[in-house]
């Protein structure tokens, strides 16, 4: 059974589906494309989930993100695609969207 939620609700991905490879923390997940599906329901798009390590500091604390940076990038690209497709199968099996034309 599938949830209708905003799209512009922040979602993090289940422990059980992924975690950050470099440092095993919660990702978020992050949408940036929309699909409609016939019946009219709303759906991410499969090109445009992504997910984010939830220890990323913030840009404006550079040292801090910077450190982030470097002991993320070695391990997290390869990992990156692995991830997304599995967060678009999780999000695609559970979640459907109410999507504004702002969202779209």
């Amino acid at each position: 059974m599938t949830k209708t939620i905003s799209a512009s609700k922040v979602i993090k991905l289940p422990r059980r589906v992924g975690v950050c490879p470099a440092c095993g923390a919660d990702l978020w997940i992050d949408i940036s494309e929309w699909t409609q599906l016939r019946n009219g329901a709303w759906i991410a798009g499969e090109c445009g989930v992504m997910t984010e390590c939830t220890k990323e500091p913030d840009l404006a604390h550079r040292k801090a993100w910077m450190a982030w940076y470097h002991t993320h990038m070695g391990t997290y690209p390869p990992m990156l695609w692995k991830l997304s497709d599995k967060a678009y199968r999780w999000l695609r099996r559970n979640y459907r969207f109410e999507v504004n034309n702002s969202d779209a």
